[in-house]
């Protein structure tokens, strides 16, 4: 064995474990928060105001992505790779030129849903309740994409504790804070006025964490070619637009034929799921700059390696989730209440997609990181066509079980069609235990 190259291995494994702890807490502390606030809006509004509020959310998620631009996994790529080098003039013009792009584009689409909403509401959701809560949701598009793209950026820096911070705890500690102090008075649109403070909260932190963590380099001048970062950012729009849809396309299908609590059971069931959630993005908030490092550096033996021991870890913080959620998913929503109880098999069935994904690593990150976005970008389309066939299918003649199946299904397919692309494409196998496809690579030892 080379001992050099067992020290770089175990030296990569040591920062994700590390790096993972810290995101971990941090993700598990967010989680929690954000499950109470579900339970307090929960319990406060029933399952048919949880369904307003919870649509309304998920049209804001829809936007908050296209407001993005898919620049999410761009800036990260791009300012993990040059900060690795020490180029702060690239990092800054980085920085600097998309969150300009963002600014403009989601402020564009903000302004389109605030007027929109109305009709959207009685048009195609035929929902008129819905129409006040999502006009004031739709203030929130723009702070939530600088929360996001500001912990991505952080993340680039490997400032893993500050990214969590802005993406992942503030947000839930603050919308729960203002949600107890003034927002159950209010009803929906307390829940609605308490998430848009906690948004523009985060943002804020997000801003003044960016500027703490690149103190010593804000003098230099920042320089970066914008049609770079669109050429980049365009198949990575789309990849990030198939899994937002995705995730929210059952609630918004629901939305349209199904009555407001069946949108509030389905919803309070899928976000109950969120620990999984943050497992993944945990270890993968980690992984994912490394993975572009080892990229830049031609070390793919590495990248497996990394691969590897990240679906162990991930394995061990979900496996102990799993069991509960399956084996007792009606006292996990009997804290929500008693309305939200026969949500139990939908709860099952999305627990199962969401190991599926746990078990197959960070392969989606492995084929942006590794420049292969058209093939993240065609992977998530054909998962995003499946999830959509299926809601039509499914929900006109099983309701929310018809609808956890379409999610489930085309998440797990999601993955397991990433995990053959890696294989395929960079001779890379994420499995623990099994052969290794990846050879020692002379140039990287």
């Amino acid at each position: 064995m080379n001992p050099g190259r067992f020290l770089k291995d175990h030296f990569h494994t040591y920062e994700i474990i590390r790096g993972a702890s810290v995101a971990f807490v941090l993700k598990v502390t967010g989680a929690v928060m954000g499950l109470l606030f579900s339970i307090l809006i929960a319990r406060s509004i029933g399952a048919q105001g949880s369904g307003i509020y919870f649509l309304s959310l998920s049209i804001v998620q829809v936007c908050v992505v296209i407001g993005s631009l898919g620049l999410n996994h761009t800036l990260l790529r791009h300012v993990s790779a040059n900060a690795s080098v020490g180029n702060w003039r690239a990092v800054n013009g980085v920085y600097s030129t998309g969150m300009k792009m963002a600014a403009f584009s989601s402020v564009a689409v903000a302004l389109m849903i605030v007027f929109l909403s109305p009709v959207m509401s009685t048009g195609i959701f035929s929902k008129s309740a819905l129409a006040r809560p999502l006009s004031l949701m739709s203030f929130a598009i723009v702070p939530l994409v600088f929360v996001a793209l500001h912990g991505e950026v952080l993340r680039g820096l490997k400032r893993i504790r500050d990214s969590h911070l802005v993406d992942g705890s503030v947000l839930p500690f603050t919308a729960l804070l203002v949600f107890l102090l003034i927002g159950r008075d209010y009803g929906i649109n307390g829940a609605v006025w308490s998430y848009l403070a906690a948004s523009l909260t985060a943002a804020v932190s997000g801003l003044l964490l960016w500027r703490i963590s690149t103190a010593e380099h804000r003098t230099v001048k920042g320089s970066f070619d914008r049609a770079t970062l669109l050429a980049s950012s365009r198949p990575l729009f789309l990849v990030a637009l198939m899994n937002v849809l995705i995730s929210n396309a059952s609630i918004l299908m629901l939305g349209i034929w199904n009555s407001e609590s069946d949108i509030g059971i389905f919803s309070i069931a899928n976000r109950t799921t969120i620990l999984f959630i943050f497992i993944l993005m945990s270890v993968n908030s980690i992984a994912a700059p490394k993975f572009s490092a080892l990229h830049k550096a031609n070390d793919l033996y590495s990248i497996e390696t990394m691969a590897r021991h990240s679906v162990l870890i991930m394995m061990v913080l979900a496996t102990p989730i799993f069991f509960l959620f399956v084996l007792a998913p009606e006292w996990i929503l009997h804290f929500f209440g008693d309305d939200f109880v026969s949500g139990a098999p939908v709860l099952v069935i999305l627990t199962v997609g969401l190991f599926v994904n746990v078990a197959t690593g960070s392969v989606g990150f492995i084929l942006i990181m590794t420049g292969n976005e058209r093939l993240a970008r065609n992977n998530a389309f054909m998962a995003t066509v499946i999830c959509i066939l299926l809601n039509l299918i499914l929900i006109p003649s099983f309701g929310i079980i018809g609808a956890a199946i379409a999610t489930a299904f085309s998440v797990a397919f999601k993955n397991l069609a990433a995990s053959y692309l890696v294989w395929s494409k960079l001779n890379i196998c994420a499995i623990p235990f099994a052969k290794r496809l990846q050879v020692k690579q002379s140039r990287s030892d």
